[in-house]
């Protein structure tokens, strides 16, 4: 009965390792590796202008807050100040 040879299988082990380390140098794995990184850039840029906005967005809302309380005070101010003429009629304005 024929026994295995170990030997041949080992040197069939370090050919096929030789082979696929060679796999690399094949231009269309090769491109895809590169596709993968770009694809990874990208997402990393989108989430840094994801974050920006949202940054951006948060400062815009503060700002317009500060505006809502400077025009409600002034409102309030006009207000409290037509009260003194009664005869006064914003159309008059238009």
């Amino acid at each position: 009965m024929a026994q295995p040879d170990f030997t041949a299988i080992t040197e069939g082990f370090r050919l096929l390792a030789k082979q696929f380390d060679l796999c690399r140098n094949i231009p269309a794995i090769d491109q895809g590796a590169h596709l993968l990184q770009l694809l990874q850039a990208l997402n990393e840029s989108v989430t840094r202008l994801q974050a920006e906005i949202a940054a951006l967005r948060a400062d815009v809302n503060v700002r317009l807050d500060a505006v809502n309380v400077r025009l409600d005070t002034r409102l309030v101010t006009l207000a409290s100040f037509n009260r003194g003429f009664s005869w006064f009629s914003p159309y008059y304005c238009i």
